[in-house]
């Protein structure tokens, strides 16, 4: 149903004026999934980095934290859920601000200001988690979701800007779905490992900052780029028939 959804959506919307400009210069690609490993290869990897930070903050905090509360708190998962779900509401009001600072100070900018803050965030998180406080676990998902809003709600606007927009859609599908597969996947048994094997939740925090602090790195490196000026390529070539051609000879 969903992909019913997703179909009806994308039909119903017009190409990109970027794009439309690409398709006027002859510029689209045949080929476009070997064309952005061989062109930008280097652009899908850093991507993939860029995403860890918000997919293994998001999981951990929605999916992990339900069994954590069973195996490193002791408490009941609906006592989790009544903290979590409040706290969703978090990231309802925060990704249209991130998108309004982007406005301002550029989606580079507010994409790595998140991504650092999740480098500090969760160790902040975990340790308010500790209290088996209500109104200080929900402080804790407040202060990770505000974080994670800042570095997420980006992510769409910012990454479709890495790559030319003859190769802008394969090129973030590619990287998003790598670095998604890469966070959000193993997230959960990772965390389990480091709880299970230290006996407590700094190994967790760590983990958490260590990908966060790959996702800064990837976007220090990962820059917008401008394509407004790529040449038009040449229009293949028209084979007249011979009917066409003796006429023109004629005349």
């Amino acid at each position: 149903m969903l992909v019913g959804v997703g179909l009806f959506v994308r039909l119903s919307l017009d190409e990109s004026p970027e794009f439309e400009a690409v398709k006027a210069r002859n510029g689209v690609d045949r080929l476009p999934v070997v064309e952005v490993f061989r062109e930008c290869g280097g652009r899908v990897a850093l991507m993939a980095a860029g995403i860890l930070s918000a997919g293994v903050a998001f999981t951990l905090a929605t999916v992990y934290s339900l069994e954590y509360a069973r195996t490193g708190l002791h408490l009941d998962k609906d006592t989790m859920i009544a903290v979590l779900l409040p706290a969703t509401l978090v990231i309802v009001v925060c990704v249209p601000l991130a998108g309004k600072l982007a406005d301002r100070f550029g989606n580079r900018t507010v994409f790595i200001a998140g991504a650092a803050s999740l480098i500090v965030l969760p160790f902040a998180w975990l340790a308010l988690l500790q209290t088996r406080n209500y109104g200080l676990m929900l402080l804790g998902f407040t202060l990770l979701f505000i974080g994670y809003s800042a570095n997420y709600g980006v992510v769409p606007a910012y990454f479709s800007q890495v790559f030319p927009a003859r190769l802008r859609f394969t090129g973030m599908s590619i990287g998003f779905t790598v670095g998604l597969i890469a966070g959000n996947a193993f997230a959960p048994d990772i965390a389990t490992y480091l709880l299970h094997t230290t006996g407590g939740w700094v190994g967790i925090a760590v983990y958490m900052a260590a990908m966060s602090a790959v996702s800064v790195v990837a976007g220090l490196f990962l820059r917008e780029v401008d394509d407004t000026t790529e040449p038009s390529r040449a229009p293949a070539p028209h084979v007249a028939d011979s009917d066409t051609g003796d006429t023109a000879q004629m005349r």
